[in-house]
């Protein structure tokens, strides 16, 4: 008899507990139009620091692959975008890119010589869904070396970079043998060379289709982080500290995209950026009461079914 009536009074206030955190308004939309945000993962049209190039010759500029553009960017279309944002610094080039889109605008400014996504995708789409600007949401770190690259590197770890100690050397110099041992359980260079290879033996919508599935996203984010926080532990966190730093300009991102949007009116976001950054913008603009999250393959798995 005790324990029906303990369990009646516990299912009671465990009713009543839900009840009143259904009724908590603090994690629901408060603004007027929620925006919806979709993002276009993609790898780097032409040559980048930060991206892994094979033997294989991809060339966007190609009449093949100015052919697949023209069926990508009536993809996208579809969402009907009211702003473009994509990968590039926002306080330092924002003005100079919208200089340029004014330019191609009037005609003035020739992209048909240009590779990078925010000209071949950003500028083009932007221009034919009558926009009068775009927008640039990156904030990296500042880069006083060109070897750090995308690990956003501080004054301390320039140092030991400058010291001329090879990647090996380095992992063992700040880990230990275990932790270095560890790092090279998985090959991570097999994925990007299959990645690479893989532009070559399919469309541009279906490779980038095939980028942007949550199975391959988890395995690009897998693969950009795994090691580099196994480098150093206990009195050095040098590894981790860089996937720190990685994390941080995803949060800015997200940062200049929210400070962006508009939330009086009705908004379609489109943001186009390098594919390894869109698992944690996924989990920020999924979770974030905001933002309703648009599936980028909602749009670019209609070409197989048309």
């Amino acid at each position: 008899m005790k324990k029906i009536l303990f369990t009646t009074i516990f299912l009671s206030y465990f009713c009543l507990l839900n009840a009143q955190i259904s009724e908590i308004e603090l994690f629901k939309f408060q603004g007027k139009h929620q925006p919806r945000i979709m993002i276009l993962g993609t790898f780097h049209f032409g040559a980048s620091h930060d991206m892994r190039q094979s033997e294989d010759h991809f060339d966007i500029l190609s009449e093949q692959r100015q052919e697949e553009i023209s069926v990508l960017l009536n993809l996208l279309k579809e969402y009907k975008p009211t702003k473009i944002m994509f990968e590039n610094d926002r306080i330092e080039h924002d003005s100079i890119y919208n200089t340029l889109y004014k330019k191609h605008l009037s005609d003035e400014f020739d992209i048909s010589k240009h590779r990078g996504e925010d000209f071949q995708l950003g500028f083009r789409l932007a221009k034919m869904m009558n926009h009068d600007r775009i927008y640039l949401i990156d904030a990296r770190s500042t880069l006083p070396t060109t070897w750090c690259g995308f690990l956003d590197c501080n004054s301390i770890d320039i140092k030991l970079f400058e010291s001329g100690l090879s990647y090996t050397e380095l992992q063992r110099a700040l880990g230990t043998e275990r932790q270095f041992e560890r790092s090279k359980r998985h090959d991570v260079e097999r994925f990007y060379h299959w990645q690479d290879s893989m532009k070559n033996e399919m469309t541009l919508v279906d490779y980038l289709t095939m980028m942007n599935t949550p199975n391959y996203l988890l395995k690009q984010h897998q693969a950009n982080i795994f090691g580099m926080p196994l480098i150093g532990a206990g009195i050095n966190y040098f590894g981790a500290d860089h996937i720190a730093n990685w994390y941080r300009r995803d949060i800015r991102i997200f940062s200049n995209v929210h400070d962006i949007a508009d939330f009086d009116t009705e908004e379609r976001l489109l943001l186009i950026i390098g594919a390894s950054h869109v698992w944690p913008l996924r989990q920020l603009f999924s979770d974030y009461p905001d933002f309703n999250y648009v599936e980028i393959n909602d749009y670019l798995k209609s070409l197989n079914q048309n």
